[in-house]
């Protein structure tokens, strides 16, 4: 494939790839050649003097949104090759439910003596295990990479209602 095709342009507004002038016309030559014909730059073959080289555009738009880039297709529909499980926001749950578990066993008394043993800040364990709170249909979404493009770790430890059919409603899924 890249004796054929020359390094892909990636642009703003989409994709070009274009063939090397010795690529499929090289191949073309060899059957030409070996048939007994001879070839020059006139006969459309490559020659050195053909600068009308086959190209594709593949108009795209890429647009960031929430740290991560999209591709949006020409007549406007995004296109996302599968789930994207974002690792910040399981591993914030794994951490939320581990802490919490540690927290209900015992084994720290308060959220205070959780943040002194794990070196952090108060206020950020407590909006950790605030996400202990997310209703069982968002914690599934996120660990199944099915959570909205644009929700961020950030978006949830700035807060959400406690009712979990409100929280459907702020945050919701896919």
């Amino acid at each position: 494939m890249q004796s054929l095709v020359e390094p892909v342009d990636v642009r703003i507004h989409g994709i070009e790839v274009r063939l090397r002038p010795n690529g499929i016309v090289g191949l073309v030559r060899d059957v030409v050649v070996t048939r007994g014909r001879r070839h020059d730059a006139s006969d459309g073959l490559g020659g050195r003097g053909d600068d009308h080289r086959p190209h594709v555009h593949i108009p795209l738009t890429f647009r960031k949104r929430g740290g991560r880039k999209r591709v949006v297709t020409p007549d406007g529909a995004e296109w996302a090759p599968r789930p994207r499980v974002d690792n910040a926001m399981v591993k914030a749950l794994a951490r939320a439910f581990r802490w919490r578990r540690m927290l209900d066993t015992g084994e720290y008394a308060t959220l205070e003596d959780l943040a002194k043993a794990k070196r952090l800040a108060p206020s950020y364990v407590s909006g950790i295990l605030r996400l202990t709170l997310l209703a069982p249909e968002i914690v599934e979404a996120v660990l199944d990479g099915r959570q909205r493009a644009a929700l961020q770790l950030d978006d949830l430890l700035a807060g959400f209602p406690l009712e979990w059919r409100r929280q459907s409603d702020k945050i919701g899924h896919r």
